[in-house]
């Protein structure tokens, strides 16, 4: 009985992956975010320097796509307005997104420690992670490869935490 129990108490193999890598990308985040929030908005300078760098991407793009790269041509636009937007709203938008992460980073803390509140606040801090961009830009000035590539990280993420909520709810 009790080595049954102690085998029923042994972390998963996946959860122990997921956690390593949702801690490191998570930490890694809010340690930027945070030192975004004291240092403020990029400069006039940056921002120049930066909408240089995708003209000279929409040129590249245009040369090497002989005029079929309308698509991603319109996104590179779109991740210089959303930079813009981001920036005219810096202390929201950065102060929305390190709360975003400290929630998902608590969610992974429960859910290590076996609480099924973690994978429900994983799935609330996924959804922030995509809705929250919405809080202070318009729809049209959002690249859609950011809210597709949210949807897909945070989707296949909730689907691989969700393989472990028998272990999780195995623990009351």
């Amino acid at each position: 009985m009790i080595a049954m129990t102690e085998a029923n108490d042994k972390r998963p193999l996946l959860i122990k992956i997921l956690a390593i890598l949702s801690f490191i990308w998570m930490g890694y985040t809010i340690l930027g975010l945070s030192a975004d929030l004291l240092r403020g908005p990029i400069s006039d300078d940056e921002m120049l320097d930066i909408e240089l760098d995708m003209v000279q991407e929409k040129n590249s793009l245009r040369q090497a796509s002989d005029g079929n790269a309308t698509f991603m041509i319109g996104e590179v636009d779109k991740v210089v307005n959303y930079l813009q937007v981001r920036r005219a709203n810096h202390n929201l938008a950065t102060s929305l997104d390190l709360l975003t992460y400290l929630i998902g980073l608590t969610g992974v803390i429960f859910m290590v420690r076996r609480r099924v509140l973690g994978f429900h606040l994983y799935i609330i801090y996924s959804l922030l992670a995509i809705a929250t961009v919405y809080f202070y830009a318009t729809p049209q000035s959002i690249p859609v490869t950011l809210t597709l590539g949210s949807t897909f990280s945070g989707g296949l993420f909730v689907l691989l935490y969700s393989r472990n909520l028998r272990w999780m709810k195995s623990a009351g």
